[in-house]
Order: structure tokens, then C-alpha cells, then sequence
């Protein structure tokens, strides 16, 4: 009984973590200047279950809302190293950067 148990507590805390990561990445969204950039983004974080928190922050500070929602696709469902998406941050000046960069260092969730 025991090892059933745990089992499902470690199963609820995942779906916690994975719904707190979409939680945060509605962020980049609200952080949009149009309506119609904002629905198409609440409908992009849809695809994904799981956003890393460091990633999130560098979508939210990209300067226009497409590059935001290339930067969705390009982090969604994948976890990052925190100096990795630091050094995508700062090595880059534009979001196309920015993106590239994280989309080559990403690792599946």
C-alpha cells in the first residue's frame, strides 16, 4: 500500500510543478502589447505542459509580441541549464537571437 501511495503523491507533485511552469509562462502573454497577440499566445502555452522558469523570464523581456511567441514554441516542454539561457540572454541584443539560442540549448522535459 505504501509504494502506491508514494506513487501518487509523487505524481500530484509533478502535475503541480507542470501546471505552476504554465502558470508563469501566461506571464509572457500578459507581458504583450495586442489583444490579438495575447489570445494567439494563451492558445500557443496550450501545446505545452511544462515551461522552465529562467526561459520564461527571457521571453517575457523579448521586444516584440512575435518574437514572444516564437520564443513559447521554442521553450515549451524543455528544461534549461540557468547559465545557458544567462549567456542566450546577454550574448544576444535581438529576440531572432535570443530564440535561436534558446531553441539550441533546450533539452526535452
Amino acid at each position: 500500500m505504501k509504494p502506491i501511495v508514494v506513487g501518487l503523491l509523487l505524481a500530484l507533485a509533478g502535475v503541480q510543478v507542470q501546471a505552476h511552469g504554465r502558470l508563469e509562462a501566461y506571464e509572457i502573454c500578459t507581458s504583450m502589447t495586442f489583444t490579438s497577440g495575447k489570445n494567439k499566445c494563451i492558445s500557443a502555452l496550450r501545446n505545452y505542459e511544462y515551461f522552465d522558469p529562467w526561459a520564461i523570464d527571457v521571453c517575457i523581456g523579448m521586444s516584440f509580441d512575435a518574437g514572444k511567441l516564437e520564443c513559447i514554441a521554442n521553450i515549451g516542454d524543455k528544461i534549461f541549464d540557468a547559465y545557458d539561457v544567462i549567456a542566450c540572454e546577454k550574448e544576444n541584443s535581438f529576440d531572432s537571437g535570443k530564440n535561436r539560442c534558446l531553441k539550441a540549448v533546450g533539452q526535452p522535459f
